[in-house]
């Protein structure tokens, strides 16, 4: 589990100087066009942000951001990490637009959830210290923060690194399902709020295996590798790791194969109204 209070961040580089080329921040649906390794040991599957007792804090923002910064996976004219369907479908259920960067933002305070798309699959970067206060801001103001991977990326050190500077002792373990496999799983912990009523299945490409100490595996393959996993961050936000993002990605065709889409909102939702095996208190129906 990560550190309550953060000890001050281990010298790790310079910030990357990232182009602002490539944001998309108007109002409108945002978007253009290894071997089965077994997982560490598991954290003990709980509620989201239980600390004791205390009441969790959720997130105020209204918008959610994909930033591929940090040497991360962008758009390919191939289509993948395209979101248009996905964009489409977080503003049309629920009211929330979507933006697209590639440069830095030091103000996380307009996001509910906040993905990095695979940091450090295009080469090395490091994170400053301003940057990861960003996120230990947006944690303890409720925000959700994503870190997907890719086969490319399984094991970044750029990664690793703010995985280490957030404290959290989650970890991709560098190993992926075989290449241009696809895994479609149904051991889902239906209790934590982002495998919520996913029963059917979550499809993924090539996805990246986790260590989930001192998280939650929430999503396993059917040799037990651990998918996605998460890490409560006090009574703030939280952690997340995901496997791959090809899920939600335009070319893939997963989003509406076996419940894909579900887990894709559950993602975003960060809602109060969550209660395990109802439904959520989103401003979109089901």
């Amino acid at each position: 589990m990560h550190a309550a209070h953060l000890a001050p961040l281990a010298v790790v580089g310079l910030a990357t100087a990232l182009a602002g080329c490539g944001d998309k921040t108007d109002d409108g649906t945002d978007g253009t066009g290894g071997g089965d390794a077994a997982d560490g040991a598991d954290g003990a599957d709980g509620a989201d942000g239980d600390d004791g007792g205390a009441e969790t804090i959720y997130p105020s923002g209204q918008r959610i951001l994909l930033y591929y910064g940090h040497e991360g996976y962008g758009p390919e004219g191939s289509g993948k990490a395209a979101f248009e369907a996905i964009d489409v479908e977080w503003k049309d259920r629920y009211g929330w637009n979507t933006d697209h960067r590639d440069s830095w933002t030091e103000d996380l305070s307009d996001y509910r959830f906040v993905g990095l798309l695979a940091p450090g699959a295009g080469g090395s970067a490091s994170w400053s210290a301003d940057e990861v206060a960003t996120f230990t801001g947006a944690l303890e103001a409720g925000t959700r923060i994503a870190i997907f991977g890719d086969r490319s990326a399984c094991g970044s050190p750029v990664v690793t690194e703010l995985l280490a500077a957030l404290g959290t002792e989650m970890r991709f373990t560098g190993d992926a399902a075989a290449a241009n496999s696809v895994v479609q799983t149904d051991d889902i912990n239906g209790t934590h709020q982002i495998g919520s009523e996913a029963s059917a299945g979550v499809r993924m490409k090539e996805p990246c295996y986790i260590d989930p100490t001192g998280g939650n595996g929430v999503i396993r393959d059917n040799n037990n590798n651990v998918l996605v996993a998460a890490d409560p961050f006090g009574d703030g936000g939280e952690i997340v790791l995901v496997g791959d993002f090809q899920f939600m990605d335009d070319g893939s065709g997963y989003l509406d194969e076996s419940d894909t889409r579900r887990f894709a909102d559950n993602l975003v939702v960060v809602e109060p109204g969550y209660v395990a095996g109802g439904s959520d208190s989103g401003s979109g129906s089901r």
